[in-house]
């Protein structure tokens, strides 16, 4: 007989009949055919189904089943009018260990059932490249199966119906599966992500609670909560069953920590004891007097937490010590709720939830008609203005890029992640992250398992975590944001859990306390925030004073970015053009940057020289003036120049002169003004406008490209509020 030793080539197969040390070899078909899965009868040792595909007469490949009832003597093709798909092939068979003559075909378009033994077939999934099909061993009706592209689904009916199954997984690719019986255990492979694992009830296998519901007793304060049996506590409408957990929790910090749980007992009553905090010890370890009590319930057999609602008969809710509570009832809600404020313009964003329903459309569909574009880290859109979308579904590791028309709320509803059980795989470079807990962290403890290669972390408001410096102006990281993180070197982020504490930050407390509040500069005041594209500057110099502020402008006079000089440095977020947009908010590509210094105690501003540029991203120091560039990071060397701001206003003479095709043309100003720049021909027609905003006070360089101007020669005149100059200069060709 065919066992599992069983192996498959072209257009042949090969039987082993003492465990691999002699293979017999015998034709399926006397035509070019290539066999893919093969399926033994599970009571009758002489019928074997051998799935694939053969060629047809125009020369492509079509799906076929061969069938033979005498142990590989002779073949007969069945199921011919089932699969009309060109290039279709049968990847998979699996049969009903109870009902043989239920069989399930698997191609690379469809799944497909026969309770016939073969003679006919019913599809049952379409639209779906399925490579494995499981039926559970105690529950027939339950059937498994993964197609590479939707990832699992499950049927509870025969296959008459279907559902996703995808909690955990995303829109991740689905290669292959398998189930434990003995612990009920589903294992699912990805492309990329590896193997996960979920416990379902058709084995029976159970999961004691995590290590993050370890919990300190014999604190010298408790209180007693009791659950009857006659309250029936559930998890949404399914009532708890036996080995499922119910758990008190107090907050500390951004944390929940376990004070106590029981084990539930279909039928029995039980009691929780809850420890209060200890008065003896250093850090909160139980509830403090007259906190609320937190209920989370753990589902041992999906091996999955849930926050839950109590009503109680006796006590008010509030811990009290030797305080005495009665439930009326316990329901964990398993459908969550995420709400994501989103601002105008562009952000950053990821929730802890698994939306039930993934594809974009759906979860976007309520802030669609305010929504311009979506972008993940690979550059792929969802565009609902144009019908694009070349991101697919919505992936739980990633964080996603949305620029608004105007603020609103995305509201995602589904599954709650635990973040212990979902890893992100991180290659070398630029990532967009999600942030998987359900409350917040300091970065350097939510970041603590890629610390070694981090080189930096950033929000959508430019906000940066940079270990290697101490520096962390992000302070802690909230539900709702995405992160970009640069890392040296491929690493995978493992999340701390929602509950217990947190690891141990990689800032110490001094470097804690005088970075998580980041000051705001109050004379720099940048309009451009939020375009979608920036790059960190980390500047630092003798003539930095602390208090004193930073700016960065364009040579159009344009500031990009400003802070707050602590510590003797200042980090700076400079923010580029937003490509969606047709007005001008930030640097453009490539654009040189000019750094100008707040002194706060003479309440005057000075120019800073640039001496050295180290690109930390790049290695190596960079010589010439700075320049913008999208998601840049570099440390800047300053001094201060002597000069202040000028006392005068004046228009320089264009360099060089004659030009061909671009030129510079520096102004200086005295004072804030409303500033034109713009060119004439000689006969007095406007050609060009190079500025036309407000300029802070300063000395300025803009460039002129004449690319598409003939040859002769211009006038080029500058408005400050009543001051007016003009020049001329000379294009040759």
């Amino acid at each position: 007989m065919l066992d599992q030793t069983t192996q498959v080539n072209r257009m042949t197969l090969r039987k082993s009949t003492n465990d691999g040390g002699y293979w017999d070899q015998f034709l399926l078909s006397d035509v070019n055919s290539c066999a893919y899965s093969v399926l033994p009868n599970p009571v009758n040792d002489n019928v074997i189904y051998v799935g694939g595909e053969i060629a047809s007469s125009n020369g492509s490949t079509v799906a076929t089943i061969f069938k033979t009832t005498d142990k590989g003597t002779a073949w007969t093709r069945i199921g011919m009018s089932t699969f009309t798909q060109s290039s279709e092939r049968v990847n998979v068979l699996q049969s009903d260990m109870n009902n043989p003559n239920r069989i399930f075909a698997g191609t690379n378009y469809a799944l497909f059932r026969s309770t016939d033994a073969g003679a006919s077939w019913s599809k049952i999934i379409s639209n779906g490249d399925v490579n494995s099909v499981l039926i559970d061993p105690s529950n027939a009706n339950t059937i498994y199966c993964t197609t590479r592209y939707n990832g699992v689904q499950l049927s509870t009916d025969g296959g008459a119906t279907w559902k996703d199954f995808n909690e955990n997984l995303g829109s991740m690719r689905v290669e292959c599966m398998d189930f434990d019986a003995t612990n009920g255990a589903l294992y699912v492979g990805t492309t990329d992500y590896g193997v996960f694992r979920r416990f379902v009830s058709g084995g029976g296998g159970v999961q004691p609670p995590p290590s993050s519901w370890s919990y300190k007793a014999n604190t010298g304060k408790n209180a007693t909560v009791a659950v009857n049996a006659s309250i029936d506590p559930k998890i949404g409408t399914q009532s708890l069953r036996t080995d499922d957990a119910i758990g008190v929790f107090f907050s500390r910090g951004d944390s929940l920590i376990c004070a106590g749980y029981t084990l539930w007992k279909t039928g029995q009553n039980t009691a929780i004891t809850a420890w209060g905090d200890d008065d003896q010890s250093t850090m909160k370890d139980g509830f403090a007097e007259g906190e609320a009590l937190r209920f989370r319930i753990w589902d041992a057999t999906a091996g999955k937490a849930y926050d839950a609602v109590a009503q109680y008969s006796l006590g008010s809710g509030l811990f009290t010590a030797n305080g005495l509570y009665v439930l009326s009832s316990l329901t964990a809600t398993t459908i969550s709720t995420h709400r994501i404020v989103l601002q105008q313009g562009w952000n950053i964003i990821s929730s802890y939830i698994t939306p039930r329903d993934s594809t974009l459309d759906s979860v976007f569909v309520k802030i669609r008609p305010r929504m311009v574009i979506a972008k993940n880290s690979a550059g792929q859109v969802y565009w609902p203005a144009y019908s694009i979308n070349t991101i697919g579904k919505w992936n739980q590791r990633q964080g996603y890029q949305i620029n608004m028309q105007s603020q609103d709320t995305l509201t995602v509803s589904g599954d709650e992640i635990n973040p212990q059980q979902v890893t992100l795989t991180l290659p070398q470079g630029w990532n967009m992250v999600a942030y998987l807990r359900n409350c917040g962290m300091r970065a350097d403890s939510a970041l603590a398992s890629i610390t070694a290669g981090l080189v930096i972390a950033k929000n959508g408001a430019g906000q940066v975590y940079w270990p290697v410096y101490g520096i962390n102006t992000i302070g802690n990281m909230r539900p709702g944001q995405g992160y970009q993180v640069y890392l040296t070197s491929s690493a995978t982020l493992a999340y701390p859990a929602n509950t217990g504490p947190a690891p141990p930050g990689q800032l110490t407390k001094l470097q804690w306390a005088a970075t998580r509040q980041e000051a705001e500069a109050t004379h720099f005041l940048s309009a451009s925030a939020r375009t979608g594209v920036n790059s960190t500057l980390l500047i630092e110099g003798s003539a930095l004073r602390d208090g004193d502020e930073v700016g960065a402008w364009t040579s159009s006079g344009l500031l990009v970015g400003s802070g707050v000089v602590e510590n003797g440095k200042a980090i700076l977020t400079v923010w580029g053009d937003d490509p969606s947009t047709d007005s001008r908010e930030g640097a453009r590509e490539h654009e040189a940057l000019f750094l100008k210094q707040w002194l706060q105690a003479q309440q005057k501003v000075q120019s800073l020289e640039i001496t050295g540029i180290l690109d930390v991203l790049g290695g190596g120091t960079k010589q010439g003036a700075l320049h913008f560039e999208a998601d840049g990071v570099s440390m800047v060397s300053v001094s201060g120049q002597a000069s202040v701001v000028p006392a005068w206003f004046e228009l320089g003479q264009n360099y060089p002169n004659p030009f061909n095709p671009t030129t510079a043309i520096s102004y200086q100003l005295p004072a804030i003004s409303f500033v034109t720049l713009r060119v004439f021909d000689m006969l007095g027609r406007e050609v060009a406008t190079l500025v036309n905003e407000i300029c802070q006070p300063g000395v300025y360089a803009v460039h002129w490209d004449a690319s598409s101007f003939p040859s002769g020669v211009y006038v080029y005149r500058l408005q400050a509020g009543a001051n007016v100059a003009s020049r001329k200069m000379v294009l040759v060709k």
